[in-house]
């Protein structure tokens, strides 16, 4: 499959079919996520959606791990149905997960893995609407929907997947951003493309929101939200090191934003990207539609 990161050259993208390779894919879920036995994808299930129209892709590393075939990243989705400003059924491409090895990451191998999906959903000829979900506590995420794949979203769903027992979520409500990822609109295309812009946000045309104080889960003053001027919301830095040193904090940004994002939306804001501004910190950027 085509590729586009000279840091990842080396690296091949290509179907799974195999159920050797898809338990080379539970186990990058392990690894990736800490994730037990009982949140895997079991190997029957991705070989149905791999051989049914869905799209299974592995990356494969000369020098990947023997344990996982050289499998060092994956991407997986299947072909679903969203609806229209209408309400009626139209096709998309559900993207479940992406995945790339610690040791692989910080190369780009995350982007290609999702513009070969882009190319593979494309090719189906069916859609060009893709949607998946995201924590949006986890920073590096945003930035990567958000920012490199030009994404957006106005869409929170509270405790979307109810509890769940990897290292990543355990103890807190499975909140999620859904966003939404039009393969042809000229937002995406500019974002992966070659000469990638970068949008600066001044300062004084935004409107800044205050982070939750510490100690304590208040709820932001939204009364008089409208969307006129763009929006800052600010997130949390270092969420990881948080969920073990301050679960409490953690607890309070989960709910702050839970108070924040969804009313933006129903007043008419989209989320558009994750930057860090000025003085001031890593802020979401929500946008009059």
């Amino acid at each position: 499959m085509k590729k586009t990161n000279t840091d990842t050259d080396d690296i091949v993208i290509r179907p799974v079919r195999s159920p050797a390779d898809c338990r080379h894919v539970q186990l990058l879920e392990q690894r990736v996520w800490a994730s037990g036995d009982r949140d895997l994808v079991p190997t029957h299930v991705l070989i149905t959606i791999a051989k049914n129209g869905g799209v299974l892709l592995g990356a494969f590393a000369p020098d990947g791990p023997r344990k996982t075939g050289g499998m060092v990243g994956f991407v997986f989705g299947w072909p679903g149905y969203g609806t229209d400003d209408h309400g009626r059924p139209i096709p998309k491409h559900c993207s479940h997960q992406v995945a790339v090895l610690p040791e692989y990451q910080r190369r780009g191998l995350g982007q290609d893995l999702k513009l070969a999906q882009r190319e593979a959903v494309l090719v189906q000829g069916i859609t060009e609407w893709v949607t998946w979900t995201f924590d949006p506590l986890q920073r590096i995420n945003a930035v990567f929907n958000l920012h490199r794949l030009g994404a957006t979203s106005n869409t929170y769903l509270c405790n979307a997947y109810g509890e769940l027992e990897d290292a990543l979520n355990v103890g807190l409500p499975t909140d999620r951003l859904q966003v939404d990822w039009w393969l042809r609109s000229p937002r995406v295309v500019t974002a992966t493309g070659p000469e990638q812009a970068t949008h600066t946000w001044p300062l004084e045309e935004l409107r800044i929101m205050s982070a939750p104080d510490s100690g304590e889960a208040n709820v932001p003053d939204i009364s008089g939200l409208r969307a006129v001027d763009s929006l800052a919301v600010p997130i949390p830095e270092a969420v990881n090191q948080m969920r073990t040193k301050e679960p409490a904090r953690m607890s309070h940004w989960r709910y702050y934003l839970r108070a924040v994002l969804p009313t933006a939306f129903e007043r008419g804001y989209i989320l558009t990207d994750c930057v860090d501004l000025p003085s001031i910190g890593w802020h979401y950027i929500l946008s009059p539609s």
